[in-house]
């Protein structure tokens, strides 16, 4: 290298990769997941509580569907007791709200962060085995948590239970959340619809019913309209009879008469 030439000078060569971390579908994909929460966010003010409960249980269902690709389809491990996370921390909320007296809204984050500290110590005991000792190991742990649990007769002792109305009447923010979303006029109009529906299907019932005592009472009478003309063909055929009889007993006595 000569003397006197400044090598900081030199233009760097250009780079063979670059790493983008963002693209424009993944922009795209952002901005319509913000809206989607944000729609899912105000549902309540629009919508009635059957679309409501119906969502919750699609979710539900897609996380529990999205865990088991994260599981099997990426990580290859046949895990058939990762439910039993998810009933952990259904049990913690209500331990929480009952037995301990928490917030619902607060016990929501607890019984969350309760399920992720069973998860990690037994991470290290589950993931020690493979195949299809990894689907059985998954399965015991999901048993003994049932087991367990259903012996504690305060969360309903394995058959389930529900939060009472003092629990989830004093939730912190209930009371701006139905302001906010007229919860008590969506629910009278939620009755109001029930009511409607209720009341179409009796009219229902009862028209059918009518159109069926129609039916049999028209029956009915062409069973009458018929015995009565077999009645009259009768009569007719008695009468026509009767005038043969005695016209050929006038023709016999007109014969006898003649010497």
């Amino acid at each position: 290298m000569e003397a006197g030439v400044d090598v900081s000078a030199a233009p760097s060569p250009a780079p063979r990769f670059a790493v983008r971390t963002t693209t424009r579908l993944s922009s795209v994909g952002v901005i319509a997941a913000v809206g989607l929460v944000a729609a899912l966010v105000v549902l309540p003010a629009f919508a009635d509580r059957r679309l409501i409960q119906d969502l919750f249980f699609v979710l539900t269902m897609l996380v529990l569907a999205q865990s088991w690709n994260l599981l099997a389809g990426y990580a290859g491990l046949l895990s058939v007791g990762q439910q039993a996370f998810v009933g952990l921390g259904g049990y913690a909320l209500f331990a929480l709200t009952i037995m301990a007296g928490f917030d619902p809204a607060l016990a929501v984050v607890l019984s969350g962060v309760i399920a992720g500290i069973v998860a990690v110590p037994t991470a290290f005991i589950v993931f020690r085995l493979q195949g299809a000792y990894f689907a059985i190991g998954t399965w015991v742990v999901a048993e003994t948590m049932r087991l367990v649990l259903a012996q504690v007769k305060q969360l309903g002792g394995g058959t389930g239970t529900s939060l009472p109305p003092v629990v989830t009447g004093a939730m912190v923010g209930l009371d701006a959340v139905r302001r906010l979303f007229d919860v008590r006029g969506s629910a009278a109009r939620d009755g109001r619809a029930q009511h409607m529906i209720n009341k179409t299907r009796e009219a229902a019932r009862e028209r059918k019913c009518g159109r069926r005592a129609t039916v049999r009472q028209k029956g009915i009478e062409m069973k009458k309209c018929y015995h009565g003309c077999q009645t009259v063909r009768r009569v007719a055929r008695a009468v026509n009879t009767g005038r043969a009889r005695l016209q050929s007993s006038r023709k016999g006595r007109t014969r006898s008469a003649r010497p």
